[in-house]
Order: C-alpha cells, then structure tokens, then sequence
C-alpha cells in the first residue's frame, strides 16, 4: 500500500484490478452470453468497450479502475431485474460439475465427481442396516 501511495497519491489502494474484476463480472457479456454466462472476461472483450490501451492514454491506474468500478456499478443499476439469472450463472460456475468446454479433462473429472455423488446418494438409500 506504501508503494502504491507513492506511485497514485492516493490510500489505501491494494491493487488496481478492483475495478476490472468487478466490471468484468457483471456486464451483457457474462449475463447474456451462454459461453460466457456467469463467468468473468477482461473488460477489453466486452462489445463496445473504450480498449484499456486507450484509457490509460489519458488515466492513470486508479483512474482505470475507479472507470470500470464505475461502469459495473451502472451496468448493475440498469440491469437489476437481471441480476439473479446473472447470480444463478456465478453460482452454476461455482459448484456445478459441467464441463463449459467439451475437453477430456473437465469431462472426466465432472463426470467422476457425479459418479462419487450417485455412489453417495445410493450408499446412503439402499445400504442402511
């Protein structure tokens, strides 16, 4: 935080990544798009998004973020009647064990994670003494 004050002049700053994490997580793209639903994607991959490269032609770091802190912020206010098929994406995302990309790897460990959990669900149904 010392050497972030140093550099923005401003306290506290952790990390100047808030904004971007934030934005990119609540935005048409992850709320509407099934590839990208409830997931998170640079602000850059946004449709219609002013390129970082761009912004920080004319803003500093903390600018940056407190831009796409800003614009989550707007995007949420504008979209609240959508937030909890947005919230039911993060969730699905989280704990549901579907592979998003028909690869091997997520295929199998999403298919034995299933597999452990109907061997669970049985034991405990038909296994009782």
């Amino acid at each position: 935080m010392v050497r972030n004050y140093k550099i923005s002049g401003e306290f506290p700053v952790l990390s100047t990544l808030r904004g971007q994490t934030f934005y990119g997580g609540n935005n048409d793209l992850v709320a509407n798009t099934w590839r990208w639903w409830g997931y998170w994607v640079f602000p850059n991959a946004i449709p219609g998004e002013t390129p970082m490269v761009e912004l920080a032609e004319f803003m500093s770091e903390v600018d940056v973020d407190a831009y796409y802190t800003q614009r989550g912020k707007a995007w949420i206010r504008a979209h609240i009647a959508g937030l909890p098929r947005l919230a039911l994406g993060k969730l699905t995302r989280a704990y549901v064990p579907v592979p998003w990309k028909l690869t091997s790897a997520p295929f199998l460990q999403g298919s034995m994670y299933l597999l452990l959990k109907l061997a669970r669900i049985c034991s405990a149904t038909f296994c009782q003494t």
